[in-house]
C-alpha cells in the first residue's frame, strides 16, 4: 500500500467564524488548491470528502491511484479513491498534500471536513461565539482537571482519523463512543446488544427499519427511546433525561453528538485530550 505523504501544517493561530445550520451542523468556508468552497465540520467522517460538483472546479487535484475501503458506522462497506490537494487553507491556517475522497452527490455545502488536517494543531469549536480556532494551546498543566477528559484516537495509515470517548450510561453501563459533530446537535446513538441493560421491553418501544443511502439492500434496525442519564468517564460532562437511538448492526458502541459536552471543546489530538469549558449563552 502507498502512504500520503504527511502534511506540514502551519504554526500561527486561526481563527474562523462559522454559522450553524438548524440541525446543528458547524458550516464554515475554507479553500483546496485556492478554490473556495462551503464545507462541514465532520469529526466523524474520518476522511475529508469533496463533492463531485466542486471537485471539477478545484484545480490539480492529483490522483493517489490509491483506493480506501472503510465502513460507515451503521455497517455499510464504502470504497473511495483518493485525491492530494497541494492547499489546503482555513483562514491563516494551511496544510500541504492533504488527502480528500469525492462523493457523486450534490449538497447545500461542497464537502465534508474531517480531524485529519488537525492531527499536528489543536483545534477549538466555540459554540457561543461560533468560531472556530486551530493552533497552539497553552501547556495542559495550566488546566484543571475538570477541564479535561481523555480521549481515544483511531488513525488508520494516516487516511482515517477519528476519535473516542468514554461515556456512562444512567450510571452503570461504560461504552465507547465515537465523537460526531456531523450528525448535528443532540443525536445519540448506540448499539442495540445495550438494551438488554435498560430492562427496556422491545415490544413497548417505537422500532423502524432504514435503508441505507449508501448500499443497496442494506438495512438497520432503529429503535427509540428515552434515557435518564450520560456522563463522561470522569463526570465532566453531564447530560439528563434525553432521546437516544438505539441501532442493530452499529459497529461501534455508540455515537454521539459533541454540543452536549461542553459550549467550547478543544479537541487536542497529539494529547489524546478534550480541553472543555462551559459557559453560558
Amino acid at each position: 500500500m502507498i502512504l500520503p505523504t504527511s502534511s506540514t501544517a502551519s504554526a500561527n493561530k486561526a481563527i474562523v467564524p462559522f454559522d450553524l445550520t438548524e440541525q446543528g451542523h458547524i458550516v464554515f468556508k475554507a479553500t483546496v488548491n485556492r478554490t473556495e468552497g462551503t464545507f462541514i465540520l465532520d469529526t466523524g467522517a474520518g476522511i475529508n470528502l469533496l463533492t463531485t460538483t466542486f471537485s471539477r472546479k478545484v484545480n490539480c487535484l492529483e490522483s493517489k491511484n490509491q483506493a480506501y475501503k472503510g465502513y460507515r458506522a451503521t455497517g455499510d462497506s464504502l470504497e473511495v479513491d483518493l485525491y492530494k490537494a497541494k492547499t489546503f487553507e482555513i483562514d491563516t491556517f494551511f496544510i500541504y498534500n492533504e488527502l480528500f475522497s469525492i462523493y457523486p452527490a450534490d449538497l447545500f455545502f461542497d464537502g465534508l471536513i474531517s480531524l485529519t488536517p488537525f492531527k499536528n494543531s489543536t483545534l477549538t469549536i466555540d459554540f457561543v461565539k461560533k468560531i472556530l480556532i486551530i493552533g497552539p494551546l497553552k501547556p495542559i498543566c495550566f488546566y484543571r482537571k475538570n477541564e479535561l477528559i481523555k480521549i481515544q484516537i483511531l488513525n488508520d495509515h494516516n487516511i482515517n482519523l477519528t476519535i473516542f470517548m468514554k461515556i456512562k450510561l444512567n450510571n452503570k453501563v461504560l461504552l465507547n463512543v465515537n465523537l460526531d459533530s456531523g450528525a448535528g446537535f443532540d443525536v445519540f446513538r448506540f448499539n442495540s446488544k445495550y438494551l438488554k441493560c435498560f430492562n427496556v421491553n422491545l415490544s413497548k418501544i417505537h422500532g423502524e427499519w432504514k435503508r441505507s443511502e449508501f448500499v443497496k439492500g442494506h438495512e438497520n434496525l432503529y429503535y427509540y427511546t428515552n434515557l435518564a442519564k450520560m456522563t463522561s468517564l470522569n463526570g465532566c460532562a453531564v447530560l439528563q433525561n434525553f432521546n437516544a437511538t438505539f441501532i442493530r448492526g452499529l459497529i461501534y458502541d455508540g455515537i454521539t453528538s459533541v454540543n452536549w459536552i461542553a459550549s467550547e471543546i478543544t479537541i487536542d489530538i497529539a494529547n489524546a485530550l478534550l480541553i472543555i469549558k462551559q459557559r453560558s449563552s
